[in-house]
């Protein structure tokens, strides 16, 4: 066995999907419903999750925010019906 194929062995296996605490624009706007520039506006107001400013053209939400978002409409759906 040569060193690179005993080095791969020993890599613990890193689950990318758990790793991920963000969603972008995009996925946020497939989550929601929502176009992208509604979201940009809905996220100026208190009533939406605020995005995280990661770089000077990355701006993304906190992935539990938007879960808990969407849990707060669906409770609000049922409190009428």
């Amino acid at each position: 066995m040569s060193n690179q194929q005993a080095s791969e062995l020993n890599k613990p296996e890193v689950n990318l999907n758990s790793l991920k605490r963000f969603y972008t624009l995009l996925e946020v706007s497939i989550v929601t419903g929502y176009s992208k520039s509604h979201i940009r506006a809905i996220s100026k107001t208190p009533s939406f999750p605020s995005p995280v400013k990661l770089g000077l053209s990355k701006t993304v939400w906190i992935i539990a925010e938007i879960e808990d978002w969407i849990e707060e409409r669906m409770a609000e759906r049922e409190k009428c019906s």
